[in-house]
């Protein structure tokens, strides 16, 4: 089996015939709020994608599901392998763009891949944090490819626990054999923390850092494979909002492998990304091209890159040039929010859920940073989201969301997600405490215009 790591989630799988690509992914991502790290145009990935005979995609999210790159390379004609989602939408939003060949698996099946077989794994918890959460949104996936060379588990951006883990290793081993090599993401691919605004972004930066290097070698420890890719989670943010890069919470690649090094002097621990790739057999790793490319990807490699970016535009701004009054484009998110709200509270009794944070949209006729990422624009208007009356002063989370005002609007009439305007750095957050509370932000999924 060789395995060959351009960025992010975006992985190719060689076995014999068979040539599976994950998560294709170049470019920007999040209504442009990310861009993959390292920097990859078509040329450096069309041949790849050319000759893949399958196509994994684990979920929506635009930098794992690329709209740009499956039409600019036009993978429609391959085999496209997802998980059966109960919503449908990932196989619909397949079928809108012309992909006809789709095996869409239940969690757990085994699909032939002629000398390759793949399982997908489904998501069991919604987040890396121990906060309960009550929606449980259906989104991430795991991925197994086993031939007669090697057994290769890909977390991609499932959030699993230890505990969802061992159960995973324990069913891969009593099927397939022990792991030969796994993909395991570390680092921050969310908004927390360079997008809050109230705390001390460079401190919870270090912390979660620590953390996620931590919780990542624990699941190496459980994995217990002889090989492990650095996969996931490397990206910048371009445009005006460039000064947020000094605080996103990504480990550099050189630390985690010495402290994987110092912990599993056993096991080989690479960082291929940029197009390295491992040929690895079960009974040994054969061949290693361009090894450790990761090495050069620090966090000051990628600080320099990322203020290359800085001139990018995002999709609303190209979608929406500001030429309104601040008085009129409050107007508009008034009405526009009004239309939302019953959607929204329909769904919350529909599922007899009750949200104790307290959300304030603060939203700006131009959301603007200044070089030390803090908030320099002044709101135009306030909204407040239906909120449990009922909770106490003591027990209720205070969450401001600070957007433009076409981010806002373009999400309550869906043609923005309001995951990826979230979590893709094109926000900015005041929360008091500095207490996650995960139902609130997925419950605004809910706040749209039907």
């Amino acid at each position: 089996m060789n395995i060959t790591h351009f960025c992010n989630s975006f992985i190719a799988i060689e076995s014999g015939e068979t040539r599976l690509v994950c998560d294709p992914w170049i470019g920007v991502a999040n209504h442009g709020g990310w861009h993959a790290f390292p920097v990859l145009d078509v040329a450096d990935v069309r041949r790849t994608l050319d000759e893949a005979t399958h196509v994994y995609i684990s979920h929506l999210h635009s930098d794992h599901f690329s709209i740009e790159l499956l039409k600019s390379v036009d993978l429609r004609a391959k085999q496209f392998i997802i998980k059966k989602y109960k919503n449908g939408i990932l196989q619909k939003r397949l079928t809108d763009h012309g992909v006809t060949n789709i095996v869409a698996t239940e969690p757990y099946e085994e699909v032939s891949l002629g000398s390759m077989k793949v399982v997908i794994f489904p998501q069991v918890e919604s987040s890396h944090s121990d906060v309960p959460d009550p929606i449980n949104y259906d989104l991430d996936t795991s991925l197994l490819a086993v031939d007669e060379s090697a057994v290769f588990f890909n977390q991609v951006d499932n959030p699993l626990s230890l505990d969802s883990l061992r159960d995973i290793k324990s069913w891969i081993e009593q099927r397939y054999g022990a792991i030969s090599i796994a993909a395991l993401a570390c680092g921050a691919a969310s908004e927390y923390p360079q997008c809050f605004i109230n705390i001390d972004r460079g401190a919870a930066a270090a912390a979660l850092i620590q953390r996620e290097i931590g919780r990542l070698m624990k699941f190496v420890e459980v994995l217990d494979s002889r090989a492990c890719l650095l996969a996931g989670g490397t990206y910048f943010v371009p445009g005006h909002f460039n000064a947020l890069n000094k605080y996103i919470a990504i480990p550099d690649a050189n630390d985690v492998i010495a402290e994987s090094e110092k912990r599993f002097p056993a096991k080989k621990f690479l960082c291929l990304e940029g197009g390295g790739s491992i040929r690895i057999a079960r009974e040994g790793i054969d061949d290693v091209v361009a090894s450790d490319p990761g090495r050069r990807f620090s966090k000051a490699n990628i600080k320099a890159v990322a203020g290359t970016k800085r001139g990018l535009q995002y999709e609303y701004e190209i979608d929406v040039p500001s030429s309104l009054t601040d008085q009129e484009a409050s107007g508009i998110c008034a009405a526009e929010f009004d239309k939302a709200k019953p959607s929204y509270e329909r769904q919350l009794a529909r599922m007899n859920l009750s949200i104790k944070t307290r959300v304030l949209f603060k939203l700006h006729n131009g959301l603007k940073v200044n070089d030390d990422a803090d908030l320099v624009s002044a709101p135009v208007c306030v909204l407040s989201v239906p909120y449990d009356a009922n909770t106490s002063e003591t027990d209720a989370i205070s969450l401001v969301i600070h957007m433009d005002h076409r981010v806002f609007t373009g999400c309550l009439s869906r043609k923005y997600s309001w995951n990826q305007a979230l979590s893709g750095s094109l926000c900015l957050f005041e929360r008091t405490p500095n207490t996650h509370e995960p139902a609130a932000l997925f419950a605004l999924n809910f706040l749209v215009i039907v």
